[in-house]
């Protein structure tokens, strides 16, 4: 039984891999996703194993050279693309608000 089945909680879902698979979704390469990223595409090739591992299925598989999405891929790339421009649209709207004065430094 795979971790995400035992805890049932977004916590156990690694968030990044869901940024590098729903980047490599939209893209169709691992490439494409890692410069958006700012990552290799070691990196962004690791994250979605990572992902698969815990969500315990495949979701990016290959047709010759050509990636391909699998039907599990398929229906979670177009929700994850919605809640990531959601998340992206609020933050926004945070950053309209603020006045310049209170500016946050910003921790990685």
């Amino acid at each position: 039984m795979n971790e995400w089945v035992q805890k049932k909680s977004l916590s156990a879902v690694p968030l990044n891999g869901l940024l590098a698979f729903e980047a490599v979704a939209r893209h169709m390469s691992i490439k494409a996703a890692a410069v958006e990223l700012s990552l290799t595409p070691s990196a962004i090739s690791h994250r979605l194993r990572l992902l698969e591992k815990v969500l315990g299925c495949k979701l990016v598989g290959r047709v010759g050279s050509r990636l391909e999405l699998t039907e599990i891929g398929k229906s979670l790339a177009s929700p994850l693309t919605d809640g990531f421009e959601q998340i992206l649209h609020a933050v926004e709207g945070v950053r309209r608000h603020q006045p310049p004065s209170s500016e946050v430094p910003v921790h990685d």
